[in-house]
């Protein structure tokens, strides 16, 4: 069997000029097998983006609680006013 980038290679090459021409069985396979393998890639890129876009939903959640906790913990500050009436 011919290797991934040779395969990859016929999959993507066109025939030039306007002329059908005839694929043998072989060629017809190699590029099945091109295509099923650049599928596999392509769905292994998705599911990794995936693993990592759901880990990042999981830090904003965990941020927003922490960001929530932390306001309710702190004592409350002065606003500008308060500061302006204790100022005259």
């Amino acid at each position: 069997m011919a290797s991934s980038s040779a395969v990859a290679l016929l999959a993507m090459s066109a025939q030039p000029g306007g002329e059908p021409t005839r694929h043998t069985n072989d060629d017809v396979l190699a590029r099945l097998a091109a295509i099923d393998h650049r599928l596999h890639q392509i769905t292994t890129h998705l599911a990794a983006v995936d693993q990592l876009h759901s880990q990042l939903d999981d830090i904003r959640a965990n941020l927003e609680t922490l960001i929530r906790s932390l306001r309710l913990a702190e004592p409350a500050r002065p606003t500008a006013i308060t500061n302006a009436r204790t100022i005259r």
